[in-house]
């Protein structure tokens, strides 16, 4: 009896060590997706997902200083595809832990992505206080490190032109003109009228921003024709309608008829050039412009006299002339000394242009022709303090 128990334990013994191995070593010939789980999740970070590479986002330095307009931020993607979108989230340190709002005076915009690169465009307004901003960029759900925004105090080589515009003021400048022999005289008021607001499209201004510019209203006394004023000229292919100042830019403003708006520089404090407030000649090749402080010794007005900014400008050019379908070459010969001048707290004070035209013939006998030009425009009466 105990014989026959000792082998039916065995054989209990037997089977169950027989199960476990099968259980052990048995395996399907192909796995059951239904029952598999990936240790290796579906992450786009994950480096051992080699079918699902990893993504990321990085933020550039900033483009350029930022006082007021815009600056750009490059953003280097990878492994993100073409036409994805980003944004910007705010942060209150460079720890980038906290967020917080946008700054006041302070617009972004990102660009899809194309070819593992997007940009980031910041824009600031006149509002917008000076100081360090820190972001961070989101794209396809991939968050960038922290960048940072700086924005600069304007620095004016020439301080006192930042001044207030209003309704109402005027300034009355005395011109005389010697051309060949034969002298000229009037004058030109410039009075402001009711403004606007525009924001300039013009490529050389979209940085601007908004402008409050004011309506121009010029009378004449004397010959108009005779003093050439390039912005009110059809021929040089504007015609300035408004004025205004911004962060000490004097700028001539024009409301085109394609709905386009056009700010002009005439005079920048900021670093001492422009276009020009009767202007330079925009036909001819013009040398680099300097500026410097001068006592400006007004000929019509000790008033308006003193202490202030003078832009000198050499413009020189040899031209062509078409004769009979023959071109002469250099026939025409341009040299010209332009100087303006500018008060703080006023403006535009004073213009003196000194030159020579010289027509050279192209036929024998050879001979020159030169004729000569003075032009003086001078403020004589303003109530701009």
């Amino acid at each position: 009896m105990n014989r026959l128990n000792f082998f039916v334990n065995a054989a209990r013994v037997c089977a169950i060590m027989l199960c476990v191995v099968v259980a052990a070593g048995c395996k399907p010939d192909k796995e059951d997706p239904k029952q598999t789980t990936s240790t290796t999740p579906n992450n786009p970070t994950n480096p051992n997902n080699p079918s699902n590479p990893a993504k990321s986002v990085s933020v550039g330095s900033q483009g350029g200083t930022l006082t007021t307009g815009s600056v750009t931020f490059t953003v280097t993607t990878a492994n993100i595809a073409n036409g994805q979108s980003g944004t910007v989230t705010w942060f209150t340190t460079s720890a980038g832990t906290t967020s917080g709002n946008a700054p006041t005076g302070v617009t972004s915009s990102v660009t899809s992505v194309s070819n593992n690169s997007a940009t980031v465009t910041m824009t600031a307004t006149a509002a917008a206080a000076v100081g360090s901003y820190y972001f961070k960029v989101t794209v396809d759900g991939v968050t960038s490190a922290v960048a940072t925004l700086t924005v600069s105090a304007i620095s004016y080589m020439y301080p006192g032109f930042n001044f207030t515009l209003s309704k109402g003021m005027y300034w009355k400048y005395k011109w005389t003109l010697l051309h060949n022999g034969v002298a000229s005289e009037g004058y030109r008021t410039i009075t402001l009228g009711d403004p606007v607001t525009v924001t300039p499209t013009n490529p050389s201004s979209s940085a601007v921003g908004e402008l409050l510019a004011y309506k121009v209203i010029g009378t004449w006394e004397g010959p108009q024709e005779d003093i050439e004023w390039w912005w009110t000229l059809d021929e040089r292919f504007i015609e300035i309608q408004y004025m205004a100042i911004k962060n000490g830019i004097i700028y001539g403003v024009e409301l085109q008829t394609d709905g386009n708006i056009l700010a002009i520089p005439f005079f920048s404090s900021q670093n001492g050039t422009g276009n020009g407030f009767v202007g330079f000649h925009s036909d001819l090749k013009k040398f680099p412009q300097t500026s410097s402080v001068k006592t400006v010794n007004n000929p019509f007005s000790v008033a308006y006299s003193g202490s202030g900014v003078e832009v000198y400008q050499k413009q020189y050019q040899k031209k062509n002339e078409m004769i009979g379908g023959e071109v002469y070459y250099g026939n025409e010969e341009y040299d010209y000394d332009t100087y303006e001048y500018y008060l703080p707290n006023i403006g535009f004070c004073g213009y003196y242009e000194d030159g020579s035209f010289t027509l050279h013939s192209s036929v024998f006998p050879y001979y020159a022709t030169t004729t000569y030009r003075t032009e003086n425009v001078w403020l004589v009466e303003t109530n701009v303090k």
